[in-house]
Formats: structure tokens, C-alpha cells, sequence
């Protein structure tokens, strides 16, 4: 027997019990894992390649078959998920209607010291405001009228305000795809930040706040970040998919990267490394202000450069 045939035999076996098994179980697997293990495909390919004896090439293709099927189901369950997770399209080409326009308002008081913002959407586009407010936040937003539920709380000097999406739908009319939020907080408090959000376009420029923490956790997705410097100490941690990152620190802080994830294109100029997966700017223990990224990204593109005043 070919081993192609071995091959084909045992993905559309594989296939069949995995499509099955899923149908008819409750058991839950982490599919979102199990995509990643398509590169022991090439693997597994290139050892047939040089293997000579029949029964080994029988059972390599064999076994790429099962890998190939995991992968690919795991694949399509994990585009499933997020897809039912996190949002639900629906078409509505007779609608002349525009986007609907919210807008939303939290005061600012002398006495908050410090603030914490949770965000949490699904798909659209997100982004900060090219200047502060004198608010303590302030968002527009584009798309579903009121789809925001957005809450403060005030402890003494603390703040912690939330802003999550309610209607998880994103409409495709005439007027194309809409679920825009521009962000805009006060330039006072020291801000922990924390955005998590599906397929999504994420423009953060907080070169104008004073920002203790950012936690991101998004999906596919498009990420620019802008630092700035007005913290002593910036700890930044980044989960994201198949990405395009983009993030621009100022060239007067110390900045270290740790970076991990699977088949990912990195460009960090102005760098060096200092081990496995860890990168620092030059003169790092001697600048008084530090930025520290804990960057864990699969398949992407990152692009973590310095910068020095306008840009």
C-alpha cells in the first residue's frame, strides 16, 4: 500500500472521529491549543522525505494524517468559537440608516488618585483620542445605539471604571461594517488599563498618561501602541493571535521585552538580546524610568521600535 494512500486514509478517519466525537459528546477540548500543532506536519513531511524503508514511510503518513486532521479541525472549531463568542454578523442591506452615535461621561474629582479601566468588546475598532479630557473618561462610540454598559465605582482615591459591549452584533449594511470606540481619560490619576477584546483593530497612544499597568488580550487582530515616560515604571503584557504589533516606546525610558509565542516575525531595533526571549535597550539599568512588555503572540507580526519626541 502507497503511503500517500496511508495518509489520506488515516485524515479523513481522524476527521470522521473528531467530527463525531464532538457531535455527540459533552467533553470540552481546548481546540484553541491544539491548532498549533500543524508545523509537526512539515516536520513529519521532510523526515518521509529522507526515510527509504516502506514501513517507516507507511507510518509517518500515517501519523501526518492524524496531525493534519487535529490540526485542521482544531482549526475550524477555534474560528467557530470566537466567532460565537464573541460577536454575531448580521446583514442588513436595506437599511439606509447611519451609524447610530453614543456618547458616555464619568466626572473627574481632585481627590482620585489613581484609576483602573476594564474594557471588554468583541469585534470593531478601538482607539484613543488625540488629545485628554477633562473628564475622568469620556467615549464615543459608532454602531448600535446604547451598546456599551459602562459603571464607576469610586473607593477613596481610587477609581475603577468598566465598559463593556452589550449586544455583541456587528451590522453589515450600506453603509459597510461600524463598531467604533474612541477613548479618551483624564491625564491626572495613575491608570492600570485592561482591554480585552475579540477580532479586533486596538490604536492606544497613552504617550499623555501615566500608566502603571496594560493588560491586552485580544484575538486576530491589528495592535499600535504609543508609551510614554510619565511613570516611573510601565508593565506592560500582551496576549494576542495572529497579529500585527506594533508598539513605539520613548527612547529616554529603559525598555526589556520578553518575548514568547510560535512563528512570529520580530523586529525590536535599538535592542539586544540578554537570553532566550529577552531583549533590553541600550543603557537599561542606568535610565531612571523603565518599561518593562511580557509579550506572548502566535503567528505575527511585531514591530517594537523607540522613538524620540513628535512622530
Amino acid at each position: 500500500m502507497k503511503a500517500k494512500h496511508i495518509f489520506w486514509g488515516f485524515l479523513f478517519i481522524s476527521l470522521g472521529v473528531l467530527i463525531l466525537t464532538n457531535n455527540i459528546s459533552g467533553i470540552y477540548w481546548d481546540w484553541l491549543g491544539l491548532w498549533k500543532l500543524w508545523p509537526l506536519l512539515l516536520i513529519l513531511w521532510g523526515i518521509g522525505i529522507m526515510v527509504k524503508n516502506n514501513t517507516a514511510k507507511i507510518i509517518i503518513a500515517g501519523v501526518a494524517g492524524i496531525v493534519f486532521a487535529i490540526s485542521l479541525f482544531a482549526s475550524f472549531n477555534t474560528i467557530v468559537h470566537l466567532t460565537n463568542s464573541n460577536f454575531d454578523i448580521v446583514f442588513d442591506n436595506k437599511s439606509d440608516n447611519r451609524y447610530e452615535i453614543t456618547n458616555y461621561t464619568e466626572p473627574y474629582t481632585d481627590n482620585i488618585k489613581s484609576a483602573s479601566f476594564y474594557f471588554k468588546a468583541g469585534a470593531g475598532s478601538f482607539l484613543t483620542g488625540d488629545s485628554t479630557t477633562s473628564n475622568l473618561f469620556y467615549a464615543h462610540t459608532e454602531g448600535i445605539k446604547n451598546n456599551y454598559d459602562v459603571s464607576r465605582i469610586i473607593n477613596g482615591n481610587d477609581a475603577v471604571i468598566k465598559m463593556d459591549m452589550q449586544e455583541n452584533r456587528i451590522h453589515i449594511g450600506k453603509n459597510g461594517i461600524r463598531n467604533r470606540v474612541e477613548m479618551n481619560f483624564n491625564a491626572d490619576p495613575v491608570w492600570d488599563l485592561n482591554f480585552d477584546v475579540g477580532a479586533a483593530s486596538l490604536d492606544l497612544d497613552l504617550s499623555h498618561f501615566k500608566v502603571k499597568t496594560l493588560n491586552i488580550d485580544m484575538g486576530a487582530a491589528s495592535l499600535k501602541v504609543k508609551l510614554g515616560n510619565l511613570s516611573s515604571r510601565t508593565d506592560v503584557d500582551i496576549q494576542t493571535g495572529v497579529s500585527k504589533v506594533e508598539i513605539n516606546v520613548p527612547e529616554n525610558a529603559g525598555c526589556e521585552i520578553k518575548s514568547g509565542g510560535a512563528l512570529n516575525s520580530s523586529h525590536f531595533p535599538g535592542f539586544y538580546s540578554a537570553g532566550s526571549g529577552l531583549y533590553r535597550s541600550e543603557k537599561f539599568d542606568s535610565t531612571s524610568k523603565k518599561i518593562y512588555i511580557n509579550l506572548d503572540a502566535d503567528i505575527s507580526s511585531i514591530n517594537i521600535k523607540r522613538y524620540s519626541g513628535d512622530w
